[in-house]
């Protein structure tokens, strides 16, 4: 009876492998970010807004962006329209948005590398769990910097389903869907542009694989291919820098420019520092201080919490990972992957250096958000360590990751609940 069940378990989960991962993934991502939402409020720059929707209506909620991210300004009136002052929603929507963002990646993965098990399961739990970008209780605010990292991933998955795709009409489809996502998510936060390049690398990638061109043949198709995207990254930076005058200081093209001619050589120097202190950062010290501050600052229940929600998670995740390991052969599941390590560093380096170039830093305390854009290069990175390691050691270490970062986010919540 018990091996009856386990084999009707197993070949239900590889004929149902879509279905179960989707599930899978999204209820790792629910109890992560979702089961402390009744307990969250209004914080920081939350009340803002609120009070600009309350007194002025959608007029003065687009009004308070037009001095620095005027487009966000609009996104901000379709959002308090849609949610208005409840709590509750703007919590459901910033939790939506991290799904959205979930499922962007879980396509990009399933179509880059459709065999390799392990790698996909590790980068999306890393993902879902990476512990920089710890503002997601502050949703009024912030679900913002999610929509802009969703569309962004998303832009990217219909951009590569373009490529790889055979049939006409739908690669038409796609590529159109992946045109527009950019020129959606470039002016809510300009410094995300990075993405722009890890789009390149990855449409090059598929290239590649598709053709097996040589590096020349393969680098001009992608650059011809990429052009719709590189004339609206085009006009989008013409309109900042020469047509739309910030006068916030940390967002004024003109006063950044002046910086760089007066001191170039201590700015260039600066550049190279901080991007490789912010890639340490980013990359490693994430996964230790972040978990330290917060632990630091909960009480004793609070702890008690996060770590029994932390061992909830990575119950569900051994167990998942142990059955679809049984479903597949070892050459599916386990591949050392080199190129995933210089893949993932270069999408951190690039998808920072916007930021870096913009004179902002990866600060632990508050900034810390900076690291968002990166962590789909973070997740590729460390998995592509991971596949060094022998197996039962690699499935332990990413286990103990994603204990970590549950741990962090769940603590995070609770600490602002706590306020």
């Amino acid at each position: 009876m018990k091996k009856d069940t386990e084999k009707f378990m197993l070949e239900y989960l590889k004929k149902h492998s879509t279905i179960v991962s989707l599930i899978f993934f999204g209820l790792i991502t629910i109890i992560t970010y979702g089961l402390l939402i009744p307990q969250l409020g209004y914080y920081q720059d939350d009340w803002y807004l609120i009070w600009a929707g309350q007194t002025g209506g959608l007029s003065d909620v687009i009004a308070l962006f037009t001095t620095d991210r005027p487009f966000m300004g609009w996104v901000y009136a379709f959002d308090y329209k849609l949610l208005g002052d409840g709590i509750l929603g703007w919590h459901l929507w910033a939790l939506l948005l991290k799904l959205v963002g979930v499922y962007g990646v879980y396509w990009l993965l399933q179509m880059l590398w459709p065999k390799e098990k392990f790698l996909k399961i590790s980068v999306l739990l890393l993902f879902i769990v990476y512990p920089g970008f710890l503002s997601q209780p502050i949703a009024n605010t912030f679900q913002n910097h999610l929509l802009t990292y969703g569309a962004a991933i998303w832009s990217i998955a219909f951009g590569v389903a373009a490529i790889k795709f055979e049939r006409k009409t739908v690669r038409v489809l796609f590529f159109l869907a992946s045109v527009a996502l950019t020129a959606l998510y470039l002016p809510i936060y300009e410094y995300m542009i990075g993405l722009e390049g890890a789009k390149i690398i990855l449409f090059w990638m598929v290239y590649q694989k598709k053709y097996s061109d040589n590096f020349k043949s393969s680098l001009k198709k992608v650059g011809l291919w990429y052009l719709p995207h590189l004339v609206v990254s085009l006009i989008f930076l013409y309109w900042r820098f020469f047509l739309f005058e910030s006068s916030r200081i940390t967002t004024n093209e003109a006063t950044l420019l002046s910086n760089y001619q007066s001191n170039l050589g201590p700015s260039l120097l600066r550049l190279v520092v901080e991007i490789v202190k912010d890639f340490i950062d980013t990359v490693v010290h994430v996964w230790s201080f972040t978990l330290y501050k917060n632990f630091d600052m909960a009480d004793y229940a609070d702890f008690g919490q996060a770590i029994l929600i932390a061992i909830i998670v990575v119950g569900i995740s051994a167990f998942f990972l142990f059955n679809i390991n049984r479903t597949e052969s070892t050459a599916d599941f386990w591949q050392k992957n080199n190129k995933l390590i210089w893949l993932g560093a270069g999408i951190v380096v690039i998808t920072l250096l916007p930021m870096v170039i913009a004179g902002r830093n990866v600060r632990f305390g508050g900034f810390e958000r900076y690291t968002l854009q990166a962590s789909l290069g973070v997740a590729l990175l460390i998995t592509g360590v991971l596949s060094y390691i022998r197996p039962r050691m690699r499935e332990a270490l990413l286990l103990a990751l994603l204990f970590v970062g549950v741990a962090t986010q769940v603590s995070n919540a609770q600490n602002w609940a706590d306020l």
